[in-house]
């Protein structure tokens, strides 16, 4: 069951500086992201600005918030 997008906008604003993993819907999966933790470094009514650990590189990625079905402490 999806969250209601206010609902997830709350849990991850309350989380800026932490680690969490991102569930994606079934239609926009990221494969980049999946069951990856990243660090939340901002976030608003519609995006949210995540780094996470790729290799020996680590990287931004803006995500829309209405493809989160939720988010969860690493």
């Amino acid at each position: 069951m999806a969250m209601h997008m206010g609902h997830i906008t709350n849990i991850i604003a309350k989380n800026i500086g932490k680690q969490m993993i991102l569930k994606f819907d079934d239609d926009n999966m990221d494969i980049d992201l999946l069951n990856t933790a990243c660090e939340v470094i901002d976030v608003d009514d519609c995006w949210v600005l995540v780094r996470y650990a790729n290799g020996k590189n680590t990287k931004e990625k803006l995500i829309n918030l209405s493809v989160l079905e939720g988010a969860k402490y690493k």
